[in-house]
């Protein structure tokens, strides 16, 4: 490298001086165009020896560099087998009613590589609405409530109620929950009446929505103080190859 550094050197110091030549016996343009194309050749023939050295050289690593290119490179692997085999919106549908089915029943059943998708997506979803489930604005309406007697006489009552309403951020969060999971519609429990399963549903619109930021947020938030650590609302349990395809099987739920 050394000697390379040094006959760059020399055809530096030797086109000035040719330069410097020219400029003061005033030559013609010919003996200045082929001053400057002997230049050219012999910084072309000094990068080819360059290249020929370096390309000669053993690329010697750290152990660390290693580590992390051959960590890239198993990562780069993994995200090529999570295309799943399918186009992108049959993916994302797949995904999305998988997600769905996780956070209404709490735990299911997939493919090793799908489950880890969808506690990808899961955990975005349980960490917005953790992040912004307290955002609220309440405020106190006044509403005019009709009671009809036994003789059938319609009285008026007014009666004060507290409307809870979404913040900005919360209302962000909930769109974007939306925008992700399916609408589940709720279930009557067995032996439950048909009145009692109305009373119980009738101001709920979006069932699974009402149970991530109501049930799943305040107990991961509390978690999240007890432990000191957000994240990890979820677990993936290998459950060993499928019996046809020998497909990897694990159960994801929430934890």
């Amino acid at each position: 490298m050394r000697r390379m550094r040094n006959e760059a050197n020399e055809v530096k110091c030797w086109l000035s001086y040719e330069c410097c030549k020219v400029l003061l016996y005033k030559s013609t343009i010919c003996q200045l165009s082929f001053i400057i194309c002997h230049a050219i050749k012999k910084v072309a023939k000094l990068n080819l020896q360059n290249y020929l050295h370096k390309k000669a050289e053993p690329q010697v690593r750290e152990p660390s560099e290693t580590a992390f290119l051959l960590k890239k490179q198993s990562e780069t692997k993994i995200m090529e087998q999570r295309k799943l085999g399918k186009s992108t919106d049959q993916r994302m549908a797949l995904l999305r009613n998988q997600v769905t089915a996780l956070l209404w029943h709490g735990k299911i059943e997939t493919t090793y590589f799908r489950a880890k998708e969808v506690q990808r997506m899961a955990e975005k979803l349980i960490t917005a609405a953790v992040k912004t489930y307290k955002d609220v604005t309440k405020k106190v309406a006044t509403r005019t409530v009709k009671i009809k007697d036994k003789k059938g006489k319609v009285t008026e009552k007014e009666s004060k109620v507290e409307i809870v309403n979404d913040g900005p951020t919360k209302l962000a969060a909930r769109r974007k929950i939306m925008a992700v999971v399916y609408d589940v519609q709720e279930e009557r429990a067995k032996g439950e009446t048909k009145a009692a399963f109305r009373g119980r549903t009738e101001h709920i619109f979006h069932p699974l929505l009402e149970k991530i930021f109501n049930e799943y947020a305040p107990r991961y938030d509390r978690r999240k103080e007890e432990v000191g650590t957000g994240g990890g609302y979820t677990r993936v349990l290998k459950m060993g190859p499928r019996r046809g395809d020998a497909a990897e099987m694990a159960l994801i739920e929430l934890v």
